[in-house]
């Protein structure tokens, strides 16, 4: 049974191979590239410190914030899609651009850390490209370096103007309040003749200088913040909600500039308001600038110059930190306010201290503070736009690529050596489940009961399945003393029993590869021979001649012999074997093998089986199994009595009408069956090993 199974599996097992081998063939091979970029480099920071926070705000808008938030939109599907419509462009093929989401599927950037301990971290980022060409992944991977360094040099170039402009405006502010500081302490001294200031009031000075100090600083500082919300919320509509993955939506640069300007001149009216009616001719003429400036805008929009973007929208990285930079500037706006509120009531209280001062010194001491406060505004504001100047000059820091995209020459997949060991391994348990499905189909039979209850046929002998290293070989029952199984026992007293005319024939055969077939006749023989009747067995199996080996008389003549002589006489007794058993002769096969009972003629039949007849009372035939070979139907007609040998355990119930019906058409007066392998539990000699080992 276990030789089925291991043939079924290991064919099975070897077409599950040559299944994963041909998958593995057949399946396109994927090729890898990488390039490998270093985050968190490019940084606005200001190595001097020239720079005041607000503006450092300005700068980062658009900018990463840090290596992982790089890593996150290396990894997204704008920065892949532009990739690839890049290298599509390059190559001239748009398909490339329909397969992109089976090619996303495939992309992934990695760092040092995440391919060791699988934690996202920033550092070195290796963009990995995988694709059908080794050449196109190459490209792409080359493509994702370029696109990502383009949108960062995009954004960082945004930013740099959206600062220049806050600066710009702010410049032009404390430029104008310097002229006018400057204009108010001259106009003032060369009115009242005054030249140095008196010493005595110089504390009192020196503390209403330091309130007016930080009045005029926290209202810089808001204004700079109302017009860096100004700035921040007119470049925000530049930036759509949402990105395609495709291309972004992008406002003209003629319509930026012109709503930049306008948030300017809204920031400027909202200064001159707090001096200034709306009636004043400086309040007319900002706001005849900003009208003129709305008419321009509603001309741009008019022509309809936005892009409007066709793919699958997404969440816009830039805007997301635009509109977290606003939430922050607008926190520090009315933080800056409440700052101001708090530096006038400090400066009106010492304004009142400097009331009892004479009112000209007071004058131009306050004169002198304003012109030393807006000359220090203005330098501050100059030395940060030349900053920004120079940085506009020498580009916008990218981030550096550390080795150019490089193809691997051998594909990455598919693995065949991990296809072939699936489909050896599912062709295995395939082979098995298939094997043990068509051996549990198979109708069996285990007893001697069970099998005459099937069949109709009596069942005169069996032999017990006793197990590996317990079941007795065929070479013990031909030493002194062996004796055969009970059973034996019972079929010979029957068969004693029934008064037969002698001499009589009888013929063991079997159906299929039935073991036990010999083991029953010379058991059956030793029997009779053992009950006093003189028993020939008659090796008829020239394929393996188990009875000729078992007594050693396998390079004896035999039948051979005997078919060969034209004449039978009495000097054709040598060719029978003596055995240990007293009345038991063997006839063996003989050294000439080629002929078998179907080779023979029916005279040649008749007078060997007349002359084995009278050598012996009972002549035992062991013939081949009935169903493979036509030795057993040759004589069958020609012998008394037939016994079909049936194993319990490879004999396929089916087999054993077959068997029958091949012997009742050869003519066999009598079919008895032999049951081998019976299980030992459920035959009646079971309960006999019990009984003598209970005596």
């Amino acid at each position: 049974m276990f030789k089925f199974h291991f043939k079924r599996g290991l064919v099975f097992g070897v077409l599950g191979a040559l299944t994963g081998f041909l998958i593995a063939w057949f399946t396109p091979k994927v090729y890898e590239a990488t390039a490998e970029m270093l985050l968190g480099e490019a940084t606005v920071a200001s190595s001097q410190m020239t720079l005041t926070a607000d503006v450092q705000r300005i700068l980062e808008v658009g900018q990463a914030s840090d290596a992982n938030t790089e890593l996150q939109v290396l990894r997204s599907q704008t920065i892949f899609f532009q990739a690839l419509r890049k290298a599509a462009s390059a190559r001239n093929d748009e398909n490339l651009v329909r397969d992109w989401v089976r090619l996303y599927l495939m992309y992934d950037v990695l760092t040092p850390e995440q391919r060791v301990t699988q934690q996202d971290q920033g550092s070195v980022a290796m963009i990995r490209v995988r694709a059908n060409d080794a050449k196109l992944a190459e490209e792409i991977a080359q493509a994702v370096t370029e696109v990502y360094n383009d949108l960062r040099t995009q954004n960082g170039r945004q930013g740099l103007q959206n600062a220049m402009r806050y600066l710009s405006a702010q410049e032009s502010a404390t430029k104008k309040a310097l002229d006018e500081a400057e204009t108010k302490y001259k106009d003032y001294a060369t009115a009242n003749g005054i030249v140095n200031i008196d010493v005595t009031t110089q504390a009192a000075t020196q503390l209403e200088s330091n309130a007016l100090t930080r009045l005029n600083e926290a209202k810089a500082q808001a204004a700079g913040a109302s017009a860096e919300v100004t700035a921040l919320e007119s470049s925000m509509s530049s930036f759509p909600a949402k990105v395609s993955n495709g291309s972004l939506v992008q406002k003209p640069t003629e319509l930026q500039q012109l709503e930049g300007q306008r948030g300017e001149l809204i920031r400027k009216r909202a200064e001159l308001s707090v001096r200034y009616y709306d009636d004043h001719p400086r309040m007319k003429e900002v706001n005849d600038q900003i009208a003129k400036i709305d008419s321009e805008i509603k001309s741009v929009k008019s022509r309809g110059l936005e892009q409007v973007s066709r793919n699958t929208d997404q969440i816009n990285p830039t805007r997301q930190a635009m509109e977290q930079q606003l939430a922050i500037a607008r926190s520090k706006r009315d933080s800056l306010q409440q700052q101001v509120n708090e530096a006038e009531a400090a400066y009106t209280s010492q304004q009142n201290r400097m009331k009892s001062l004479p009112n000209d010194e007071r004058m131009i001491r306050q004169f002198r503070r304003e012109l030393e406060v807006a000359d220090g505004n203005y330098r501050r504001v100059k030395a940060q736009l030349d900053e920004l100047k120079s940085r506009q000059q020498t580009g916008i820091r990218v981030t550096p690529v550390l080795s150019d995209a490089k193809a691997y020459i051998e594909p990455v997949a598919p693995d065949r050596g991990k296809f072939i060991f699936i489909g050896l391994i599912a062709g295995l348990c395939i082979g098995l489940i298939y094997s043990f499905v068509v051996e549990g189909m198979k109708l069996r039979v285990h007893t001697s009961q069970q099998l005459a209850d099937l069949t109709g046929l009596p069942v005169v002998a069996t032999i017990p399945a006793l197990g590996r290293g317990k079941q007795k070989g065929l070479a013990s029952y031909t030493k002194p003393g062996a004796k055969p199984g009970e059973s034996f026992r019972h079929m010979a007293y029957t068969f004693l029993a029934k008064n037969h005319e002698f001499p009589r024939t009888m013929m063991f055969t079997a159906v299929g590869n039935a073991v036990g077939r010999t083991s029953s006749a010379v058991q059956f023989g030793i029997a009779l021979a053992n009950a006093g009747t003189k028993v020939l067995i008659v090796d008829c199996d020239p394929v393996r001649g188990l009875a000729s080996k078992a007594f050693g008389a396998e390079a004896r003549s035999g039948l051979s012999e005997i078919f060969n002589k034209s004449t039978l006489s009495n000097e054709s007794g040598d060719v029978f074997a003596s055995t240990v058993h007293d009345n038991l002769l063997v006839l063996p096969i003989g050294t000439d093998p080629s002929k078998t009972l179907a080779d023979r003629s029916v005279a040649q039949l008749e007078s060997v089986m007349d002359f084995l007849k009278s050598q012996a009372e009972v002549v035992i035939f062991d013939c081949p199994p009935c169903d493979m070979f036509a030795d057993a139907s040759r004589i069958a007609g020609l012998v008394d009595e037939t016994c079909m040998v049936v194993s319990a355990s490879t004999t396929n119930y089916n087999q054993i009408p077959n068997g029958y019906e091949i012997l009742h058409r050869a003519g066999s007066k009598e079919v008895n069956l032999v049951l081998t392998d019976a299980s030992a539990n459920e035959e009646a000699f079971g309960d006999a090993t019990k009984y003598s080992r209970g005596a």
